[in-house]
C-alpha cells in the first residue's frame, strides 16, 4: 500500500522567479515526507531501497520475473541497463502499485553526447564558453533519455585537461570555466522538458583529471566548492576506474557529509559500504550490493542503523526532488522512444550548439569567410566527406560537402590523398599518394580557394600524408583555408610560420558539416574560444587561453576596478569597429602577488559576452568571484589574504589590459565572511 504522504514537487530546483520561501517549504516538505517513510519503514525495505539490479536480457524470461518478484518485495531500489521506456514504465508500476510503500525505482543511465542526437563532445563543447547553449544541449540529452525511460543520468563527467593526458574528453584547462561548464549542464539535465515531465537526476563525475594539470587537491576543491555553490547537484561519484584514490577525495566527502552541508547522494558513501558489508572487496561498489549480502551485515551489526539510515535517507531525498514520489508512474516520453530519425527540433539546437563552438584560429589573410569568386571553392581531403569523424562516439553526422551542397556553395572536391589498405597506416605517406597529391595542386592552381580538412592522424598532429599534401597545395595556391575535425585544437607551423587561415571545429556531432558550412561561407560568424593554451612547439605556432577570432575587430578600453564592502566589480568598455553586427567575448583573470611572482598562468575568474552594432560600443561589468580571490582548503574553507591582486581584462589570458588593486585587511575578511555565509555548502 503507498504512503499516503507521497505527494510533493515535480520539480528538482527552483522555477525562474519562485521564490526562497516556496523552495524553503518544499525543502522542508521533503524532510518531513523522508522523515515519515524512514519511520515506517522496516529494516528490510531500508536494505531494499540500496540495492541496484541489472535489467536480464529480454529473452531470459526467469530471470525477468524474478527481478519483478524482488521489486514487488521492495528489495530493489535502482535497476540499471534500462534501455526503452515500455519496460521502465511496467517495472515503475510494479514498484509503486506492488510494493507494500510504493517507492518509485530509479533507472540510471549515460546520456553523454546524446541518444538520438550527437552534440558536441566535452572539449568542443567547452570551445564554446556559451553556457546557454551548453545548457540547451543537455535538456535535448534529458528528453531524449526520458524517452528510453532513464530517470537518472549517470554524468556530467567534469575533468580538466593536464599535461599529461589527452585532454580531448576534458571541458578544458581552468577551474572556473569547468566548473561554470558543470552547473550549466547539470541545469540542464534537471530542468524540466518542454511538456513539464520530471527532470533527470544529475550525477556529477569526477575523477584523477578533476585534480588540474598540478595533480593539486586544491583545484579539486575550488572546482567542488564553485559548483555546489551555484547549482543543485543531484548525486556526486568518482570515475568507475578508480583513477581517483579514496586518499585524495576522502576529505572532500567528510567536507560535504558534515551538518548543514550536501544532503544529496553520494555515491563513495554506497562503495565504502559495499566494500565493509563484503569484507574488504576493493573491487566492491555501490551499484554491485546484493539484498542478502546487505541484510546480512545489517543483523550481523556489520552495517550500523546509523550508516543504512544516513545512505536511505539521502537515496530517498533524490527521489522526492526528482519528483518520483508524487508521480503515478515513468513519465511519459517527449519523443519516440528509440526512433532512428533525430527529432526536427533537436537537429535545431545541435546546429545552433555546433555554431557556437568553432574555433578561428587564424585569419591574417582575410580568407574568411569565403568570397565567391570566378575561381570557385576546391575542398581538399578526405574528412570532407567522412559522416563519422565529427561525433566523439557511435553515430553519424553531416559532412563538409553535406554543408555546402545544403547552402548551395559551388565547389570541386578532391581527395588530395590515395585510398588506403587495411595494411597501410593511414598517416604514413605511400607511393601512390604521389599522383593524388599532382592531381589536388593542379585542381588549387585553377581555384580561387582552396579547403583542406585532413584526416589527422593523432588528436594533436597531422601526420606524414597530411603534412605533405598540406605543404604541396600551399606551394601552388597560398589562399588555404584548414579546418580540423578533431578534438584537439591544433596550429600547425609550415616551414616554420604559421597558416594563414585555421579554422578549427573539433567534433560537433550530428549537424557538424552545416555548422562548418555556414561559419566558412558567413551565414553565422566564429564565437568559439580555446579552452586550453596551445603551447608553441617545433610543429606548432601557439596560441594563448581564451584565444579566438572573429570576422570583426573589437578594442576594449577604459578599465575600472570599484570595491564597495566584500564587492568588487570591474567594468570595460568595449567597441566594434567594424561594419558588420559582431559578438565578443570579454574575459577576466585574477593573479596574487606569489602568481606574479612565479608568472604562474592568470586564472580566469569572470566572462561574459557583448553583441554590439556596428561600430557600436558598450561598457560591461564583471563582479569577482570570492574564490578567485582567496585560496580553498581541504576543509572547504575560503581564506583570503590582503594584498596586491593583479586585475586582468582581455579578449584572452595575454592580450588585455592590467589593473593593480590593494586588498585591506577589512575587504579581505569581508570578503571570506561573505564567501561563508552565502555558500550552499
Amino acid at each position: 500500500m503507498r504512503h499516503p504522504t507521497l505527494a510533493s514537487t515535480d520539480r528538482f530546483e527552483p522555477a525562474p522567479g519562485e521564490s526562497s520561501v516556496t523552495w524553503r517549504s518544499t525543502e522542508v516538505e521533503c524532510e518531513r515526507v523522508v522523515a515519515d517513510l524512514l519511520a515506517l519503514m522496516t529494516p528490510r525495505e531500508k536494505a531494499g531501497q540500496l540495492v541496484v539490479q541489472p535489467m536480464p536480457p529480454a529473452d531470459d524470461r526467469s530471470a525477468i520475473q524474478a527481478l519483478e518478484y524482488e521489486i514487488t518485495k521492495g528489495r530493489v531500489g535502482t535497476v540499471t541497463g534500462i534501455s526503452d521506456f515500455d519496460t521502465a514504465s511496467r517495472l515503475q508500476d510494479l514498484a509503486q502499485n506492488e510494493s507494500r510503500l510504493g517507492i518509485p525505482l530509479f533507472f540510471p543511465g549515460s546520456t553523454d553526447h546524446g541518444l538520438d542526437t550527437d552534440f558536441p563532445a566535452p572539449l568542443t563543447m567547452a570551445a564554446s564558453w556559451d553556457l546557454k547553449a551548453i545548457e540547451n544541449a543537455e535538456k535535448v540529452k534529458a528528453s531524449e533519455a526520458r524517452s528510453y525511460g532513464i530517470n537518472w543520468s549517470l554524468g556530467p563527467t567534469i575533468e580538466l585537461a593536464t599535461g599529461h593526458e589527452e585532454p580531448g574528453s576534458s571541458s578544458g584547462s581552468d577551474v572556473y570555466l569547468a566548473a561554470e561548464i558543470a552547473i550549466a549542464r547539470i541545469a540542464g539535465l534537471q530542468s524540466p522538458d518542454r511538456r513539464g515531465d520530471a527532470s533527470l537526476l544529475a550525477c556529477l563525475e569526477l575523477s584523477r583529471q578533476s585534480l588540474g594539470s598540478d595533480g593539486d587537491a586544491k583545484d579539486l576543491m575550488r572546482l567542488v566548492t564553485a559548483i555546489f555553490s551555484k547549482a543543485r547537484v543531484g548525486a556526486l561519484a568518482f570515475d568507475g576506474e578508480d583513477t581517483l584514490a579514496r586518499d585524495d577525495y576522502a576529505p572532500l566527502v567528510e567536507f560535504l557529509r558534515r551538518p548543514g552541508a550536501y544532503d544529496g547522494l553520494i555515491l563513495p558513501l554506497g562503495d565504502a559500504l559495499s566494500r565493509t558489508i563484503s569484507h574488504g572487496n576493493s573491487a566492491a561498489r555501490w551499484n554491485t550490493i546484493s539484498f542478502d549480502m546487505l541484510y546480512a551485515a545489517i543483523e550481523s551489526n556489520n552495517l550500523p542503523q546509523r550508516g543504512l539510515d544516513e545512505a536511505a535517507r539521502r537515496l530517498l531525498r533524490a527521489k522526492f526532488r526528482l519528483g518520483l514520489l508524487s508521480v503515478i508512474h515513468a513519465p511519459r516520453p517527449s519523443s519516440t522512444s528509440g526512433s532512428s530519425a533525430t527529432p526536427t527540433l533537436n537537429c535545431e539546437t545541435a546546429l545552433e550548439c555546433a555554431k557556437r563552438c568553432p574555433i578561428l584560429l587564424r585569419n591574417s589573410a582575410g580568407l574568411l569567410p569565403l568570397d565567391m569568386e570566378p575561381g570557385g571553392i576546391l575542398v581538399v581531403g578526405s574528412a570532407a566527406q567522412d559522416r563519422k569523424i565529427p561525433v566523439a562516439g557511435e553515430g553519424i553526422a553531416t559532412s563538409v560537402i553535406d554543408g555546402f551542397e545544403r547552402l548551395g556553395v559551388p565547389h570541386r572536391f578532391v581527395s588530395g590523398l590515395a585510398l588506403r589498405g587495411s595494411e597501410e597506416r593511414p598517416d604514413a605517406l605511400i607511393a601512390a599518394d604521389t599522383m593524388a597529391i599532382s592531381m589536388a595542386c593542379d585542381a588549387a592552381r585553377r581555384a580561387s580557394t582552396v579547403i583542406f580538412v585532413p584526416s589527422l592522424a593523432g588528436e594533436q598532429t597531422l601526420g606524414e600524408a597530411s603534412e605533405a599534401l598540406l605543404r604541396h597545395l600551399l606551394t601552388v595556391n597560398p589562399r588555404l583555408v584548414l579546418v580540423t575535425i578533431c578534438p584537439v585544437p591544433i596550429d600547425p607551423l609550415v616551414d616554420g610560420s604559421p597558416l594563414p587561415c585555421v579554422l578549427h571545429a573539433g567534433q560537433l556531432g550530428t549537424m557538424s558539416g552545416h555548422a562548418i558550412a555556414e561559419l566558412l561561407t558567413g551565414e553565422a560568424f566564429p564565437v568559439g574560444r580555446l579552452p586550453i593554451p596551445l603551447p608553441a612547439t617545433e610543429t606548432q605556432g601557439g596560441l594563448p587561453f581564451g584565444h579566438g577570432l572573429s570576422y570583426a575587430q573589437f578594442d576594449l578600453q577604459d578599465v575600472k576596478v570599484q570595491i564597495s564592502g566584500a564587492r568588487i566589480a570591474v567594468s570595460v568598455e568595449v567597441s566594434n569597429r567594424s561594419e558588420t553586427e559582431a559578438e565578443q567575448l570579454v574575459q577576466l583573470y585574477v593573479r596574487t602577488p606569489s602568481e606574479m611572482e612565479r608568472e604562474s598562468p592568470r586564472r580566469l575568474s569572470g566572462f561574459t559576452r557583448v553583441l554590439l552594432s556596428p561600430k557600436g560600443r558598450a561598457t560591461v561589468d564583471i563582479v569577482i568571484e570570492a574564490n578567485a580571490l582567496g585560496d580553498c582548503a581541504l576543509s572547504g574553507k575560503l581564506s583570503v589574504m590582503p594584498g596586491q591582486r593583479e586585475i586582468f581584462v582581455g579578449f584572452d589570458s595575454l592580450n588585455g589590459k592590467t589593473r593593480l588593486v590593494q586588498l585591506s585587511d577589512e575587504v579581505a575578511q569581508a570578503i571570506a565572511s561573505q564567501s561563508r555565509s552565502s555558500s550552499l555548502l
